[in-house]
């Protein structure tokens, strides 16, 4: 018997933070970019959140949105896990402070995210929902637009009529007009339709499965 590291996907701990304990280890747990490929690869995909933070910021007085990979986002980190699931999941908007804030800073400072401004983006509006817009691939995309699905999906043409929903420029504004050094944050979340939100708050139910390699699966040679 030896240990083989397939990634499949991890739902059976009913919640993101106890789905998260069961990865043999955080590093395989997929980014949006890899879930994608593996979607194309053929796998199986009923809906998983990715090892992506959306961050919601002002910068100059300008809304933006920074997509983290595993590279500042504090689930990736076991000292800063708990606090940011309760986090997100008790607040409408959670506003990380102290090591947290410096730990997804860091990261951006660091370029280690792709940083979208507002004023790039023609989102449309989600009826459903006052909070969230979207963006659909292949209707004359901008170029900040693409520069998104290419940080989403790692191509910038990724299929026509997918979805990308963030939070509307107004609901950041709002949010951040009278504290514009903080930031907030929500988990992120590939849907079954191959949809992305960057704007995941229900983090605390079976849905927020993931995608990784699973603790110590035997499997025959």
């Amino acid at each position: 018997m030896t240990i083989d590291p397939v990634v499949g996907r991890i739902a059976d701990g009913r919640n993101l933070l106890e789905n998260l304990s069961l990865l043999a280890d955080v590093a395989t747990w997929q980014t949006s970019q890899e879930v994608w490929k593996a979607w194309q690869d053929g796998a199986p995909i009923e809906g998983v959140n990715t090892a992506n933070l959306a961050v919601y910021r002002l910068v100059e007085g300008e809304a933006v949105v920074d997509i983290l990979g595993r590279e500042g986002n504090p689930f990736v980190d076991p000292r800063l896990r708990e606090d940011v699931y309760h986090g997100i999941v008790r607040n409408q908007f959670f506003v990380p402070q102290g090591e947290m804030k410096e730990h997804v800073v860091s990261a951006i400072r660091a370029r280690q995210s792709a940083t979208i401004r507002y004023s790039g983006l023609h989102l449309r509006n989600d009826y459903s929902s006052s909070t969230y817009g979207y963006i659909q691939a292949g209707v004359e995309n901008t170029t900040e637009e693409k520069k998104l699905f290419s940080a989403v999906y790692g191509t910038d043409i990724p299929c026509d009529g997918i979805f990308l929903s963030l939070f509307k420029e107004n609901i950041v504004q709002e949010q951040l007009q009278n504290r514009s050094e903080d930031i907030f944050v929500r988990a992120c979340y590939f849907g079954y339709l191959q949809t992305f939100n960057a704007g995941d708050r229900f983090i605390n139910n079976n849905r927020s499965a993931i995608r990784g390699v699973r603790r110590e699966v035997l499997v025959p040679k």
